[in-house]
C-alpha cells in the first residue's frame, strides 16, 4: 500500500498518475458534449430546413379528400391547439379582392371601413409580393412555398383579428391576393378553418386602369415595381401560365419588340384569366362551394352613399355606419392618387388614349371572359 506523502518520492508517480486521470476523464467528457451540441445543431437546422421549403405531407379527410399537413404545424402539433384555431377561424367572414392594380383597392379599402364589423386593410404586411411574387409566379414553387407563405399569412390575419368577437370581419383589399396567396386563404382558411370568404371579382374601365399604369411607368426601363409586385406573363413560369398563346394575340408581326402598351395589356389579361380559373377552381370543390362566394363588381358602380351602402349591406351583409360612409365621399378621397399620377405623366409613357381604346377593341372578348358578348 503506497501512502500518500507529499514529501514523500515514492508518492511523486502516483499524485502523476491520478493527475493524468483526472485529464483524460474530462478531455472524454468534452468530446462527449462537443457530440452532443453537434447532433443538436444537425437537428436544428435540419428543422429550419423543412421550415423554409415548404414540406408538406398529406392526411385524408374523408375518402377523396386530403388536407394539407405541414411539417411546420406538426412541430408541437396537439388535437387542442388544431381545435382551437379552428373555432378562432370557424365561420369568420373573410374579404379579398381580385384586381390588377390601380383598379380601386384602395378606395375599396375605404369603402369596408365604412362597416361596423369588419376591420379593413389595403395591402397589409406581409404584402406577399418581390420575394413571393418571384418564388409563386416566376419561379414555379408555389407548391414548395406553401408552408413558409401560410406561417406569416395566416399569423398575419389573426393578429390582425385578436381581440375581436366572431362576429368581426377581415377585408384586404391587395392585387397580391390572386397571385400569391389566394391559395394559402382557400386552404389554410376555408378548407380547415372552416371560415367563410367573399372574393370581390373587381372592376374598373380598362382603358383607365391602362391609362393609370402608364402614367405611373409600368414597364418602362428601371421601374421598380416589375417583377415586385407586377409582372410580364412572358417572363411567368410554365407551370403558372394561365393564357396560352396571349403573346400571339397582343403582338403583331413575330419579330416586332413588345411595348409599354404589349406589357400592360397582357398583364391585366392575366391577371382577370387567374380570377375566373380561382372561381372555377371553387365551384369545382364541393367543400370550397359551401363557404366561398364571388362577387362581380364594377366600380363605377360605388358612385354615392346610396349605392354603396346598397352594396355591403344586400350584397356583402354588412352593417353600415352612415356617417364613416358620408364622410368618404364628402372627402376628396382621390386628390392624392390624381396627384401621384399626374406627377408621372412625363415619366416618358406615349401611350395615347386612341391607341388605348384600339387595342382593348382587339381584345375585347379576353378582357371579359365570363359575360355575355
Amino acid at each position: 500500500m503506497i501512502r500518500t506523502d507529499m514529501h514523500g518520492s515514492r508518492d511523486a508517480p502516483t499524485l502523476k498518475v491520478r493527475v493524468r486521470v483526472n485529464r483524460s476523464h474530462t478531455q472524454l467528457t468534452r468530446s462527449r458534449v462537443l457530440w452532443v451540441c453537434l447532433l443538436a445543431g444537425i437537428c436544428v437546422a435540419v428543422l429550419v430546413v423543412v421550415r423554409n421549403n415548404g414540406i408538406s405531407l398529406q392526411r385524408n379527410r374523408g375518402p377523396n379528400a386530403g388536407t394539407r399537413v405541414l411539417v411546420d404545424d406538426a412541430i408541437g402539433w396537439s388535437p387542442a391547439r388544431d381545435e382551437s384555431e379552428r373555432a378562432f377561424w370557424r365561420d369568420r367572414r373573410l374579404y379579398f379582392v381580385v384586381s390588377p392594380g390601380r383598379a380601386g383597392t384602395k378606395f375599396m379599402s375605404n369603402v369596408f371601413n365604412c362597416a361596423l364589423n369588419v376591420r379593413s386593410f389595403h395591402e397589409i404586411e406581409p404584402k406577399m409580393n418581390n420575394e413571393t411574387l418571384h418564388a409563386v409566379l416566376l419561379g414555379g414553387r408555389r407548391e414548395a412555398s406553401f408552408a413558409a407563405r401560410a406561417a406569416v399569412k395566416v399569423s398575419a390575419i389573426e393578429e390582425a383579428l385578436l381581440g375581436s368577437s366572431p362576429e368581426i370581419g377581415y377585408a384586404e383589399t391587395s392585387h397580391m391576393f390572386v397571385k400569391t396567396f389566394a391559395d394559402v386563404v382557400l386552404e389554410r382558411l376555408v378548407r380547415e378553418g372552416d371560415a367563410n370568404v367573399t372574393i370581390i371579382l373587381l372592376r374598373r374601365r380598362m382603358e383607365d386602369i391602362v391609362r393609370s399604369q402608364a402614367q405611373l411607368g409600368w414597364f418602362l426601363p428601371g421601374h421598380s415595381g416589375r417583377d415586385n409586385w407586377y409582372y410580364s406573363p412572358r417572363e411567368v413560369h410554365v407551370s403558372e401560365q394561365v393564357l396560352p398563346g396571349l403573346v400571339e394575340q397582343t403582338q403583331k408581326g413575330p419579330h416586332r419588340r413588345p411595348t409599354q402598351l404589349d406589357h400592360l395589356l397582357e398583364y391585366n389579361m392575366d391577371v382577370i384569366q387567374r380570377g375566373e380559373l380561382l372561381r372555377a377552381q371553387v365551384e369545382a370543390d364541393q367543400e370550397l362551394q359551401d363557404r366561398v362566394r364571388f362577387v362581380r363588381l364594377d366600380l363605377e358602380q360605388l358612385s354615392d352613399t346610396g349605392t354603396t351602402q346598397q352594396f355591403l349591406e344586400q350584397e356583402l351583409g354588412l352593417q353600415v355606419d352612415p356617417a364613416r360612409l358620408s364622410h368618404l365621399f364628402l372627402s376628396d378621397s382621390n386628390k392624392r392618387e390624381l396627384q401621384k399620377e399626374r406627377r408621372h405623366l412625363g415619366s416618358g409613357s406615349e401611350l395615347s388614349d386612341e391607341a388605348i381604346a384600339a387595342a382593348l377593341s382587339d381584345l375585347s372578348h379576353l378582357l371579359h371572359p365570363g359575360e355575355p358578348a
